[in-house]
Order: structure tokens, then sequence, then C-alpha cells
């Protein structure tokens, strides 16, 4: 599967692809699934969901990531080439809240605690999923949850609104309602 990763369409221009990313989906060794053509560090998968429709955007490490949330039902969702590469400059003005839901392994949790970091610095409300065995119905990720039938949107209900409350509380990104061990 090959996935175009482009830039977001900005007011005097569409969206630009930059990169191509491939995921093969068979069988086969681990260091040969995944393959990026190009390079440019902030590019999107689904790189117009920035700009269109309303609520939270869903930062995903990948796009079978991103396009199992969009099938779960949130189109808001978009994939980055690589878990440091936001484009912060084309999201302003887009929404008012980021969740990131990385893998639910040690790397995927501590990319998405620093994004989330990152995002209230620079203003965001900032949500972070996974959160602990319970995220993504105990899968590690958005695309192996959808695979079992258990990805569902719960948590992402009330961020963006306001109900979600403070996204610093106790000086941390909050975690999601509902995306596991405790609700804010």
């Amino acid at each position: 599967l090959v996935t175009p990763h482009t830039t977001p369409p900005s007011d005097s221009s569409g969206a630009r692809l930059v990169n191509l990313s491939g995921r093969y989906l068979g069988t086969c060794p681990k260091e040969k699934r995944h393959r990026h053509i190009g390079g440019n560090s902030t590019a999107l998968f689904n790189a117009s969901a920035v700009q269109d429709g309303t609520g939270p955007i869903v930062f995903c490490d990948g796009p079978l990531d991103a396009l199992s949330f969009i099938e779960a039902g949130h189109a808001r969702t978009v994939a980055l080439h690589n878990q440091k590469g936001v484009p912060w400059t084309a999201l302003r003005g887009s929404a008012s809240a980021l969740v990131f839901a990385f893998d639910a392994d040690d790397t995927g949790t501590e990319d998405a605690v620093e994004r989330a970091r990152e995002a209230v610095l620079r203003g965001y409300e900032a949500h972070v999923i996974p959160d602990g065995e319970g995220t993504y119905g105990g899968h590690n990720d958005p695309n192996d949850a959808l695979q079992a039938g258990e990805l569902t949107l719960n948590y992402l209900e009330g961020i963006g609104t306001g109900s979600a409350g403070n996204p610093m509380e106790g000086g941390e990104p909050k975690q999601p309602h509902g995306a596991g061990g405790s609700s804010d």
C-alpha cells in the first residue's frame, strides 16, 4: 500500500505532494514492512483534514492508523511522516484541540506526550492516546483495534468543546476521557 504525504493546503495553493510512504500488508520481515520516499519531515497523510471540518485533529504515527480512525468515523485524522514532524505553522487557526494517538508502546507514548507538551506550549488544548492497557481495546495501535472490532471514538467526546477540562492539569497533557486508566 502506497500513501501520499502532502503539505496541508494553504490559501494561496493546494496541497503539494512531498513524500510517499509504503507499507507491505502481507507477511514479511519487520525491517522490510515500511518504506518512505522523500523527506519533508512535516508532511501529512490526509493533510486536507487540517483545513476541513471541525473538532479535534487526531495525529497518528502511520497512514493505516489514520485510516482506522477515519473508518471508525473521525475524518479529521492525519498521519505524520515522522512523530516529530508536526506542521505547527500550517495548524494555526485550524483547530483548538489536538489529539496524539500513537502506538501503545513506550516509544509511542513518550513521543505522544512530547508532541502534546509542544502543542500546549503553542496554545493548543492537547490530549494523548494511549493511556494504559485499556487504550485501543488493549491492542497496540488503532489499526489492530479496528481489525478486532474494538476501536471506539468515545474518548474524543468533549475534546475541543471546553468540556474536557484543563489540558495541562498537573503540568502534563491530559489523557482523554475513557482512554484507559483513570478518567479526568
